[in-house]
């Protein structure tokens, strides 16, 4: 019996749920029926209505859209540094690039800067010049050398003399194919003919491993003055005569010469070539 009395007090309350819901289902249908058919035929009197909804949900959306807002914000400013952070990565490549091109064109600056220093010095017109570029140098305490790219294949020859753009730094002693190294007039074992314009004194300039090479074999009663111009005598048939050297100095000891040539910005050179006396015919000509 009170099994039977469960079930009917089950079925019961399950009847009412129902009812209660099905109700209120019918009653927001008729009522959405009824504001339909209201609005319809009064459109202006539930402007108002209309109004006050949309004031009594407005909070509420934006309760409910503030955190999409705010989630779209923050969705954005990373997009935005991401973008900024490329456009800053391009910006420093590019800045690499444009670093790059310009040390190259402070080395071609620098390089035509010695080329055209070459033209200064004026050469026989009876002796060819030869355009080297300047390998390496020594800078070792007892020998003073540079090593140039020309050799044979491009006619140079040992004992050429050789110039910067302003004026001797020395004489090939070694030649390959395609290098050779350069004596330097500063170096120790250097030995040079040389004649002092105004006075007509020769001398030889002697290096001894220093800036300022001196002059050996000058009368010790005579007196030269200081910027006296040093050429080359021609002496020996090694150097080209009147090819600029220095100007004189004076020293403790006697007399020096300050060199026209920087031996620090040396980047080209010229060598000069035997001279060709074009009076002279080959020994086949001579035969015919």
């Amino acid at each position: 019996m009170k099994r039977r009395a469960h079930n009917k007090k089950f079925v019961s309350v399950a009847r009412a749920r129902f009812w209660d819901g099905s109700l209120s289902v019918l009653t927001l249908i008729a009522l959405a029926s009824f504001l339909l058919l209201f609005s319809t035929f009064y459109p202006s009197s539930t402007d108002k209505l209309r109004i006050h909804a949309v004031d009594l949900m407005s909070p509420m959306v934006e309760a409910v859209s503030a955190p999409f807002q705010h989630l779209v914000v923050t969705v954005r400013g990373v997009t935005g540094i991401t973008a900024l952070q490329e456009k800053m990565a391009a910006l420093e490549a590019e800045n690499n690039r444009l670093r790059e091109w310009y040390q190259l064109a402070q080395t071609l600056e620098a390089e035509n800067a010695s080329l055209r220093d070459l033209l200064n010095v004026k050469v026989d017109p009876a002796r060819s010049a030869i355009t080297a570029r300047v390998l390496s140098d020594s800078g070792m305490t007892f020998v003073k050398s540079l090593m140039i790219n020309a050799g044979d294949w491009d006619g140079v020859q040992k004992n050429n003399a050789v110039l910067s753009g302003q004026g001797l730094i020395g004489r090939v002693i070694e030649n390959g194919q395609s290098a050779s190294r350069v004596l330097l007039v500063t170096d120790v074992n250097s030995r040079i003919p040389v004649l002092l314009e105004g006075v007509e004194q020769h001398a030889i300039l002697a290096g001894e491993n220093s800036a300022t090479p001196y002059l050996d074999h000058i009368e010790t009663d005579m007196e030269i003055a200081e910027g006296t111009r040093v050429i080359t005598s021609g002496y020996g048939g090694i150097f080209p005569a009147g090819l600029p050297i220095g100007k004189v100095v004076k020293t403790e000891s006697g007399y020096a010469v300050d060199l026209y040539a920087d031996f620090t910005q040396i980047r080209f050179v010229r060598v000069i070539s035997e001279a060709k006396d074009t009076n002279l015919k080959p020994a086949s000509e001579s035969a015919n």
